[in-house]
C-alpha cells in the first residue's frame, strides 16, 4: 500500500509509539510511582510513556485521555459533545 502525499490529498498521521495521554484526576504527592507531577495540577493532560500512563490509570490517579484536542475540563461540558447539530441546551 503506497502512502499518499498531502499534496495528492493524502492524510499524514503522526503517532508517538509507546506514548499514552492521561488526564490527572487526583494528586496527593509531587511524585507518584516515579512520575514527576510537580508541574501538573488535577485536570491536566499528560503525555507519558505507555507503562507510566497505564500505571497511573490502574491506580486511579488518572484516566485515559481519548480526545484529540486536550481542553481543561473546567471550560468544557459534556453537552458540548452532543453530535446533534442545532440542538440548544437550556
Amino acid at each position: 500500500m503506497a502512502a499518499m502525499s498531502p499534496e495528492a490529498g493524502g492524510i499524514i498521521l503522526a503517532v508517538k509509539v509507546g506514548a499514552m495521554k492521561v488526564r490527572l484526576i487526583r494528586k496527593h504527592a509531587e511524585c507518584i510511582d516515579d512520575v514527576d507531577l510537580s508541574s501538573h495540577r488535577v485536570g491536566d493532560v499528560l503525555e507519558l510513556h505507555e507503562s507510566q500512563g497505564a500505571l497511573l490509570v490502574a491506580e486511579k490517579w488518572a484516566i485515559p485521555e481519548r480526545r484529540e484536542r486536550a481542553q481543561p475540563t473546567a471550560s468544557r461540558r459534556r453537552a458540548d459533545d452532543d453530535p446533534e447539530e442545532g440542538i440548544r441546551r437550556p
